[in-house]
């Protein structure tokens, strides 16, 4: 009997059921969810799959190892970073230690520049690649396009060749390492850019301490913080992106939620001719800083 009851407390469901109820109590968004994901992880299945098998014994390694899984979410390390792999816009990236977790967010910014009419063989900048989720993303969805990708930290710069090299883009992206704000643009251009993609840090110091633990505690502040107010990196990189961009180019620039009213004035104080607009989430949130058109005169 106890042998029998040994075995159903390690029933795949009953597993799941209080990996679930204990990050219910460690206060774990979604709780259900990551329980599932790192037991899918665990198991090599996709989540669905998991009530295929509800019934099936884990076995000594995978107990242990989903044992490790579950330790490391208590203590709010990011999901992806446990499981080593996130979801962008459809597609696979790797990412650690070192590297910003791809947000949905910036997933519109992919989607509004994919939809714009960008001729056939433009040439596209990603300033703050990070894993190269878009990068990589522009380059799968249009193959034609001559895209460049910086980014300013060895650590990050390293999950970024990890992707390229998965989704087969080695010898389609030119990936430099390198700090847009510092180096010379001729190091990374031959010629200006139909359209330049940017995802700088944009969230004030002084906001830091009332984050998630999980972006607080472990994703790279240099991917995060924007300076003092949070903007002074975004408009620094808007000076220096007109000066590598065509006259009549386009720019796609991830903001914060509370900046689109500041950023949407400096951007018309600095280029006075150009359609400038702020793009809103699926919140109705300020997300995206549009430029079109018209940079210098």
């Amino acid at each position: 009997m106890a042998k029998n009851t040994q075995q159903q407390s390690w029933r795949l469901i009953d597993v799941l059921s209080w990996a679930s109820e204990w990050f219910k109590t460690k206060k774990i968004p979604h709780h259900r969810r990551d329980a599932e994901q790192l037991l899918a992880s665990v198991l090599g299945c996709k989540r669905i799959e998991l009530y295929m098998y509800y019934d099936r014994l884990l076995s000594i390694e995978e107990r242990e190892r989903y044992k490790k899984f579950i330790n490391r979410r208590a203590k709010r390390e990011p999901l992806a970073y446990i499981i080593g792999d996130t979801d962008f816009y459809g597609y696979e990236f790797k990412v650690g230690d070192g590297v910003l977790v791809p947000r949905a967010e910036t997933e519109i910014l992919v989607e509004k520049a994919l939809n714009t009419n960008l001729q056939k063989n433009a040439s596209v900048l990603d300033i703050g690649t990070g894993s190269g989720n878009i990068a990589c993303t522009m380059a799968l969805e249009r193959i034609d396009l001559k895209i460049t990708a910086i980014e300013i930290s060895p650590e990050a710069y390293k999950w970024a060749e990890i992707n390229l090299k998965n989704h087969n883009l080695t010898d389609k992206i030119n990936l430099y390492l390198g700090d847009f704000l510092d180096d010379k643009h001729e190091q990374f251009m031959t010629e200006p850019f139909d359209l330049i993609l940017a995802n700088p840090p944009y969230i004030a110091q002084t906001e830091m301490p009332h984050l998630e633990a999980e972006v607080r505690d472990y994703e790279p502040k240099t991917a995060l913080i924007g300076g003092r107010n949070g903007d002074e990196l975004p408009i620094l990189q808007l000076k220096k992106i007109a000066n590598c961009i065509k006259n009549d180019g386009q720019m796609f620039m991830e903001i914060g939620s509370d900046q689109g009213a500041s950023m949407l004035k400096i951007a018309k104080q600095l280029f006075k001719n150009a359609h400038i607009e702020i793009i809103r989430d699926l919140t109705n949130r300020d997300r995206i800083l549009y430029i079109a058109g018209r940079w210098h005169g």
